[in-house]
């Protein structure tokens, strides 16, 4: 075998490794239980979650919701980024300063433009699901006589964020999280942005298997 083409192999090697199509190339995907979600299969790993989340905002304060979510994890054909959708996000007992219960105020969280996409996403070492699509509906209006229903605040807050994924260990006893963290960006609002805190443990629906994102 010619010499000079052994020299350029591993050069080649690169180049046509640098060729590929990205979908061919290595990215994070879904694993529940240690082993690969299959690709293509639908609906994927159905998940379900539960935790308490924040929204901030400088000119409305805090708020804060304790939320049940539900949705499911897939792996495209082709060897493509990990995708899904969450198809519930329930946010209740909200509660926030500035809209008190004790003065006959109630604070509500609503989504809109259910389900919102997913997609897993590698930066620094690190894998993250980005949630599109988002809209929150957060009002504060009187629940008590005289003016019973009168809004006081009504806003909508939109746009994409980057969530941390934590792995979990255990079937159904350390199941991953969610973790909207500094890094995970901010929803817009007429009133400014605002920015989302908390976690959310995330776990399979049907036998609390482990969802995981990784990097294989």
């Amino acid at each position: 075998m010619n010499r000079k083409f052994l020299g350029l192999a591993p050069l080649l090697a690169v180049v046509a490794f640098a060729l590929m199509p990205a979908a061919a190339q290595a990215a994070p995907h879904w694993w529940q239980n240690g082993l690969l979600v299959e690709e293509g299969a639908k609906p994927g790993q159905e998940f379900i979650g539960w935790g308490n989340l924040s929204l901030s905002n400088a000119n409305t304060g805090e708020l804060e919701c304790q939320n049940a979510v539900g949705g499911n994890a897939e792996n495209p054909l082709g060897g493509g980024v990990g995708v899904g959708k969450l198809s519930i996000f329930s946010p209740y007992n909200c509660v926030a300063a500035g809209c008190p219960a004790a003065a006959g105020l109630e604070i509500t969280s609503t989504p809109n433009t259910l389900p919102w996409p997913l997609t897993l996403e590698e930066k620094a070492g690190k894998i993250r699901a980005k949630i599109s699509n988002i809209k929150l509906t957060i009002k504060c209006e009187k629940i008590a006589e005289p003016e019973k229903g009168k809004i006081l605040l009504l806003d909508e807050f939109k746009g994409e964020l980057n969530v941390g994924v934590k792995n979990g260990s255990g079937i159904g006893s350390k199941p991953s999280t969610f973790e909207f963290d500094g890094t995970s960006g901010a929803l817009e609002s007429a009133l400014g942005p605002g920015t989302a805190g908390g976690k959310v443990k995330v776990m399979g629906y049907t036998e609390q298997q482990i969802v995981q994102a990784k990097n294989p």
